[in-house]
């Protein structure tokens, strides 16, 4: 695990990448909405850019996440000597969700606080999107596995979104 994140953490143009892209996101809508005339529920449109946000930013960080173990023959060498392969792939997940999701968690109470948003629901965002965003990495992973092959994003999104809206509606019913 400690190896893992070691890795995943020396791709720090990645890492960058990941946070300025969930910052400009954000920043990209609210200034779009900005212009809106009736934006009579502000929360409510905050805390949906937020989710949509964090949701491409962990599509980008989990589009690869095992292919160069696949081009490198490593995920073959961990089937076949590796006893317990399903812990390689947990550690894989959660290392990717710590060093390219965790970081946007963080940043995302900042962002909250900058939108006027009140302390108690900024509170019980953050909480769900801790969670939630770890089964939403878990869901992109397991999506952007089956096409570790063949490298297309469009079918990431396209396996990934069903099984991704139970999540974001019990998320969204949660605040």
């Amino acid at each position: 695990f400690p190896v893992t994140i070691f890795f995943a953490g020396k791709n720090a143009g990645k890492f960058l990448q990941n946070i300025l892209f969930f910052l400009i996101c954000c920043f990209v809508f609210l200034m779009l909405a900005q212009s809106l005339p009736n934006l009579e529920n502000k929360e409510f449109f905050v805390q949906l850019i937020i989710w949509f946000s964090l949701l491409f930013a962990t599509f980008f960080a989990s589009a690869e996440i095992f292919a160069s173990d696949f081009r490198d023959g490593t995920i073959e060498q961990m089937i076949i000597f590796c006893e317990n392969f399903e812990v390689y792939i947990a550690a894989k997940i959660l290392a990717s969700w710590i060093v390219f999701v965790l970081p946007i968690i963080l940043i995302s109470p900042l962002i909250m606080i900058l939108f006027g948003l009140e302390a108690s629901k900024i509170s019980s965002l953050f909480w769900v999107l801790v969670f939630a965003s770890l089964s939403i990495n878990f869901i992109s992973v397991l999506c952007a596995s089956f096409n570790v092959a063949e490298n297309k994003a469009a079918l990431l999104t396209i396996l990934a979104l069903p099984l991704l809206i139970p999540v974001l509606l019990l998320s969204f019913d949660q605040n």
